[in-house]
C-alpha cells in the first residue's frame, strides 16, 4: 500500500491508497506514529484513494482517536466513500458507544482537548 503523508507544521494529511484492511494495518499505523513531528496539532485521515475498509480501519481509527487525545491533536477524517461510510454507519448502530458517527461527514472534527 502506498501511503501518503503531507506535513504543513501544525497540520498533516496522511492518505492510504489502496484497501484498509489487516494486511495494510502496520503501515497505516507506522506512518502515524513515527512520520509525525511533534508539532502538528492537526491530523486529516484522507480516504478518497481508498474504497474499501473493513474492521482494520475501525480499529485505526479507533487508535488514532485515542493516540491524538494523548498528543492534544485534533483528528478530522475525510474522503469515505460508499463502502468506508457504511461500515461506519452499521458500526455506530451496532456499537453507539463508541461514537463511530465522529468520524461521519456531518460530524465535526474530533477534538483532542
Amino acid at each position: 500500500m502506498l501511503i501518503t503523508t503531507t506535513d504543513h507544521g501544525v497540520t498533516a494529511v496522511i492518505t492510504p491508497h489502496g484497501n484498509v484492511d489487516h494486511e495494510a494495518l502496520p503501515a497505516l499505523l507506522t506512518a502515524a506514529s513515527s512520520e509525525l513531528p511533534p508539532t502538528v496539532t492537526h491530523l486529516t485521515w484522507n480516504f478518497e484513494h481508498s474504497g474499501f475498509i473493513d474492521v482494520a480501519g475501525l480499529h485505526l481509527l479507533d487508535q488514532q482517536r485515542q493516540a491524538c487525545r494523548i498528543a492534544h491533536r485534533t483528528l478530522t477524517v475525510t474522503g469515505l466513500s460508499r463502502q468506508p461510510l457504511r461500515i461506519l454507519q452499521l458500526a455506530d448502530e451496532l456499537f453507539p458507544a463508541k461514537h463511530w458517527r465522529d468520524f461521519l461527514p456531518s460530524s465535526q472534527p474530533l477534538t483532542a482537548f
